[in-house]
């Protein structure tokens, strides 16, 4: 639990070739017997090393003296010099997350086609999001590597969402106490999945997934009151205040039909909402959040902890070690460092107590009068126990994700969570397809 766990130039200002390091792919395959299944298989691979934000990495599927070139840009010769490129846009966009479209072998070459997602939050950054696709031509040398890659965007659409951001709707409602609510909507597609941060961060913290996930559904991710850049001026922070955020958002937006997904301290607050909102909510999600429902806190170990948080608040180091694991980028510690703030906002050490006090009162009474399915996506350690949680809901399945740390659970394998996400918001239509009256 997130109680017990508490003991980055700018893209604009890159050069021309710095966007050749986008993937696609070709390759002569008359001359080096490419074959489509290799090929696929090759390119995963490159998407990976895109996606794992390691540029070393990277430049290993290019030939010791391998080049690339995007547009009319000039060549990047030799592996360091793709290193520099490729850490030029991890550095740009901490959040980067590269799908592969798809590999073709077409008149005996291979084109490998690309959709690039980020937010350019790195030094300088707009702090806009994109989303583009393009290819790369590809030829491959005798050792199975890339001897030269012609890449290819539109570098126009490119650097239109650089200034104006990539298809968001943003909006305000007002919570029940009247503090304004910022949201963010996007995509299309019921049921509409509403993506909840934790303590002390922000709707940022959820990287590029309200836009992957908003090639399948409608996307809602908003800053809870007092954070982001929601408002802060709240009489008294409560989690049924933050649930009753949510569901001025819900309201507004006229969702009938929803998923509730909360990271950390949110998995506590959309539990909350879900209690608000009734039957258009179709399931709950918890991220790395309330594993054990029996649980209990000890009301003065929060005490205890706030003085050696206020010490130890925007250190590199205690992010790491808190969120992420220890080979993580430094580009992801930086973007949630930034997040925080040089020094903590003083409500935050209430909303940490209000929390606490609401496991150890209010999580049971409410799970006790829940109907609403419930699942996790949870990081390895400390393990879930799922046979307590299926003593209030029996049909519930949490799935592990090693290796990533608290935030890097949402932040490093970022296809891997979503194909989770999806599987449970699959698993929830269905349920309510078999039972149209809960």
């Amino acid at each position: 639990m997130m109680l017990e766990r508490l003991r980055r130039s700018t893209a604009l200002g890159l050069p021309v070739a710095v966007l050749c390091l986008l993937p696609v792919g070709a390759c002569n395959s008359g001359e080096t017997g490419l074959d489509a299944e290799a090929m696929t298989e090759f390119g995963a691979g490159y998407t990976a090393a895109w996606s794992s934000h390691d540029p070393v990495s990277v430049a290993s599927f290019y030939g010791a003296n391998g080049s690339l070139t995007v547009n009319d840009g000039d060549p990047a010769v030799g592996r360091e010099a793709i290193a520099a490129v490729a850490q030029g846009f991890m550095t740009a966009f901490p959040d980067l997350v590269l799908e592969m479209d798809s590999v073709r072998i077409e008149k005996g070459s291979v084109q490998y086609h690309w959709t690039f997602a980020g937010t350019n939050t790195g030094p300088g950054g707009t702090g806009n999001a994109v989303r583009f696709s393009g290819y790369e031509e590809w030829t491959m040398g005798p050792d199975g590597l890339v001897a030269e890659s012609q890449g290819h965007f539109d570098e126009a659409e490119y650097t239109r969402q650089l200034e104006v951001g990539f298809g968001v709707m943003d909006g305000e409602a007002l919570s029940a106490d009247g503090v304004p609510i910022r949201y963010e909507v996007h995509g299309t597609g019921d049921p509409a999945l509403v993506l909840v941060h934790g303590w002390t961060n922000s709707r940022a913290i959820w990287g590029v997934h309200p836009r992957t996930l908003a090639n399948t559904h409608r996307v809602v991710a908003l800053d809870l009151a007092g954070h982001g850049v929601s408002g802060a001026d709240r009489v008294e922070w409560t989690v049924e205040a933050f649930g009753e955020d949510i569901a001025a958002v819900v309201e507004q937006l006229e969702l009938e039909s929803i998923v509730l997904v909360g990271f950390s301290m949110g998995a506590g607050v959309v539990l909350e909402a879900a209690d608000q909102l009734g039957d258009r909510v179709l399931g709950v999600v918890f991220v790395d959040e309330l594993k054990n429902p029996e649980y209990v806190p000890n009301p003065g170990e929060i005490e205890q902890m706030i003085p050696a948080l206020r010490q130890l608040w925007g250190n590199p180091a205690g992010v790491r070690a808190f969120g992420f694991t220890p080979e993580a980028p430094d580009s992801l510690i930086d973007y949630v460092v930034e997040m925080m703030g040089d020094q903590p906002q003083e409500h935050w050490f209430d909303v940490l107590r209000a929390y606490d006090a609401w496991i150890g009162s209010e999580l049971k009474p409410t799970l006790q009068r829940s109907e609403v399915p419930l699942a996790a996506i949870n990081t390895a350690v400390p393990p879930t126990s799922v046979e307590a949680w299926r003593q209030y809901d029996p049909a519930f399945t949490a799935d592990t994700m090693a290796g990533v740390g608290h935030a890097g659970i949402l932040l490093r394998r970022v296809e891997d969570f979503d194909a989770r996400l999806l599987a449970i918001v699959e698993r929830f239509v269905s349920m309510e397809a078999a039972a149209p009256t809960r």
